[in-house]
């Protein structure tokens, strides 16, 4: 395996950004609106509203910049984000259980954050980001081997 691409570098690391905010943003949303719902549920809307978020956006991005149309836009969109949004969201959600279970314990925890609080969720994030990345990196790898397999 190749890792020293730059394009398949430059592609992940736009996907995994697109990936990012969409979790940043349902993670927001959700600890805002599901302050005292179950955890279960809490996580289940943080992934389908980043999933849903992730998916548009990156039909946007592939439509303006690759030139896709709308179909293959919404299956490359959804098979990047799939995975991408479950790694980031699982790995918050490990990090912050493991490693600040007080951040958790109760849910105005979240509304107070402190410096302390903030840089145990910023790492739990920095994590999700770094893998993310690296599944993008080897999702593009293997497209652009299968697509130039089938060039042949």
């Amino acid at each position: 395996m190749k890792w020293t691409d730059v394009n398949i570098w430059k592609q992940s690391f736009y996907t995994t950004i697109i990936c990012f905010l969409s979790c940043l943003a349902a993670i927001i949303i959700a600890d805002i609106y599901l302050l005292d719902a179950h955890w279960l549920l809490a996580l289940l809307v943080k992934l389908i509203t980043a999933l849903i978020i992730s998916i548009v956006l990156m039909v946007i991005f592939e439509m303006l910049f690759h030139n896709r149309n709308f179909i293959a836009s919404i299956h490359h969109g959804f098979r990047m984000s799939l995975v991408s949004v479950f790694i980031i969201i699982i790995s918050e959600k490990l990090i912050l259980e493991f490693v600040a279970p007080h951040f958790l314990s109760h849910p105005s925890n979240i509304q107070t954050i402190t410096m302390k609080g903030f840089d145990q969720l910023l790492l739990a994030m920095t994590l999700g980001f770094v893998l993310s990345l690296l599944y993008n990196y080897y999702l593009h790898l293997t497209i652009r081997k299968i697509s130039h397999h089938m060039s042949k």
